[in-house]
């Protein structure tokens, strides 16, 4: 079995600086606490997936792909065209990453040596 795990670049994007947030109320916390509380899921079950093929002897069967979205953003209810277009972008340079591109190449390769 192989798990490809994409993540929507929301996590890397987040920098909270004291400056920023030293001001902020609970309104102003709700976004970034679901965001740091996401994120903090994410890194777990990523670990966990690892700890669990490493045990089996498949570690390049699950494979973890996390793009940089750049200026695009990664909220779901942004389909602005602005927004799409950034994302389009941030896909096309992310293919182009030397590492995400190996690791495509090992998912294509594994399908089609499974198929």
């Amino acid at each position: 079995m192989m798990i490809i795990s994409i993540g929507n670049g929301g996590a890397s994007r987040m920098r909270l600086t004291h400056d920023k947030i030293k001001n902020w109320g609970t309104v102003e916390w709700i976004k970034p606490l679901i965001n740091i509380m996401m994120s903090g899921v994410n890194q777990t079950v990523h670990y966990q997936l690892k700890q669990i093929y490493q045990a089996v002897g498949k570690v390049e069967q699950y494979i973890r792909i996390e793009p940089d979205l750049n200026n695009a953003k990664s909220d779901m209810d942004d389909a602005s065209p602005k927004n799409l277009k950034a994302l389009k972008e941030a896909g096309i340079k992310a293919s182009e990453n030397e590492d995400i591109a190996e690791k495509l190449e090992r998912i294509v390769q594994m399908l089609l040596d499974n198929h």
